[in-house]
């Protein structure tokens, strides 16, 4: 399958996998009458290839919660004997209800989508309550021959992570650490894990999974955020965390946001105003956005009325790139999306650093996908240039914005970042629930505001629009693509 391809068939979900996922969960919910012992598996190219082929589920997570005993190790597991027709077993792991759990299932891969608290509650039920008699570990190479649907389980289990894959034959495994243990199952265990991962039963959204890592019980935790940081946003050290790191208390987020650039055009003062109207999915990969510039000869912190000078909007995902310009011409460009997955926090003590005698500054890479949210989602040089020096700035209050509560800061700036920005003060309003910057004002000497960026209409996960493209899709456009 080549790259176009690739970019057809997961920009929208295929109806007829779709009904198939159905049907299969209906067949796997009726008695079977006969069930074979020879398992069916999908082999890792055949999953990667054909996107289809898979799905995962990712039910909401409760970082708080902890499995209450670990599962056997897996030589422990292995110990049981393979060929006994009359070992029965109860399920060897422990309750998973209140876990990180993600569920594959065919049509979604290698997107994973949430289900509820209430059906993993359920499906935890279901497979503890189940027989697992031990079974010969599957031939991968035999079983690729067969075909077959897979679904897995991917469990987090504190760290030490574990997968169930259940296939239509009725048999299942697990695997951990590398090791891999096969079981016969009952139909009721392999019924809840069709049924668990039938697409008519999804809630949530998308978040996006390396294709090429999508069976490994490690690496498909990756593009979701475990356990953010816990910060006091009534202290320094809390405050100038959370703000460098606030793309790991939100996965979704929508408003717009203006700021300035201020210049001397002929000997007066001009002013480059900017516009964003933005939202942005961390666990999908995608994000929109619509920049709008425009140059006045005051500044103004609202959007201007006149017309703007320059018009651009643009749409990522990890399989495409669309840039809409003023004229009207779409451009296809190379996919460059940034995913969580490549990013990781960065500790207040890990900013600074000295190479070779000199100052190394630190900064995360840019991973909404959307330049001009990044100036209120990811101030990250702001952050460090304005709040490195604990002296030069201080915590002066508490308040609401945009229906928000917020934290005020001022400070003062010096040397070489003040001449550039022209600012000496400067105010921030910083989010307490996610560390989002939602307005900047920065003055010079004179106390003139010389600086500033505001937001409107922010909003977070649920409360936040969805990046959607299928009005730039209906439209011609002009390929990029090499």
């Amino acid at each position: 399958m080549n790259n176009r391809e690739l970019t057809d068939l997961m920009r929208d979900i295929d109806p007829r996998f779709q009904k198939k996922a159905d049907a299969r969960a209906s067949e796997a919910s009726a008695p079977k009458a006969q069930k074979s012992r020879l398992p069916m598996l999908l082999t890792v190219g055949a999953a990667a290839c054909c996107i289809a082929g898979g799905a995962v589920i990712l039910p909401h997570l409760h970082p708080q919660n902890t499995i209450p005993a670990e599962p056997p190790a897996a030589e422990d597991i292995a110990a049981q004997p393979a060929d006994s027709e009359v070992t029965v077993m109860n399920a060897p792991f422990a309750d998973f209800s209140a876990d990180a759990v993600r569920l594959m299932a065919p049509a979604y891969a290698p997107y994973v989508l949430d289900i509820s608290p209430e059906q993993q509650q359920m499906l935890a039920e279901t497979l503890l309550s189940a027989q697992w008699n031990p079974a010969e570990p599957a031939d991968a190479d035999a079983a690729a021959e067969n075909g077959g649907e897979v679904y897995s389980v991917f469990v987090w289990n504190g760290g030490d992570p574990y997968c169930i894959r259940s296939y239509p034959s009725g048999y299942a495994e697990i695997e951990q650490g590398g090791a891999v243990t096969g079981y016969q199952i009952t139909d009721a265990a392999e019924a809840a894990i069709a049924q668990a991962a039938n697409p008519a039963a999804m809630q949530g959204h998308l978040t996006w999974c390396d294709p090429e890592t999508l069976r490994s019980t490690e690496t498909v935790w990756k593009n979701i955020r475990l356990n953010p940081k816990p910060c006091d946003m009534m202290t320094q050290e809390g405050i100038f965390y959370k703000i460098r790191n606030a793309v790991d208390y939100f996965d979704r987020a929508s408003g717009s946001v203006v700021w300035s650039e201020n210049f001397t055009l002929e000997g007066q003062s001009r002013w480059q105003i900017t516009v964003s109207d933005f939202c942005t999915d961390l666990k999908m990969a995608n994000a929109r956005e619509t920049l709008k510039t425009y140059f006045e000869k005051e500044p103004k912190t609202d959007v201007p009325a006149s017309e703007p000078f320059d018009t651009v909007t643009m749409y990522k995902d990890p399989c495409a790139y669309y840039v809409l310009s003023q004229s009207g011409e779409l451009r296809s460009l190379p996919p460059e999306t940034m995913l969580r997955c490549n990013d990781s926090a960065l500790e207040n003590d890990e900013v600074h650093s000295i190479l070779d005698g000199a100052d190394c500054w630190n900064y995360r890479n840019q991973i909404t996908n959307c330049s001009g949210g990044a100036q209120c989602l990811e101030p990250k040089e702001m952050a460090v240039g304005y709040l490195y020096d604990f002296d030069r700035w201080e915590i002066s209050g508490t308040g609401v914005l945009e229906g928000r509560d917020v934290v005020h800061l001022r400070g003062t700036l010096t040397g070489a970042y003040s001449e550039k920005l022209r600012v000496t003060d400067f105010e921030f309003d910083v989010d307490i629930e996610t560390g989002v910057l939602l307005r900047y004002a920065g003055y010079d000497a004179d106390g003139n505001l010389s600086d500033y960026m505001i937001t409107y209409n922010i909003a977070f996960d649920d409360d936040a629009a969805a990046p959607e493209c299928a009005d730039l899709l209906a439209m011609p456009a002009e390929t990029g693509l090499h």
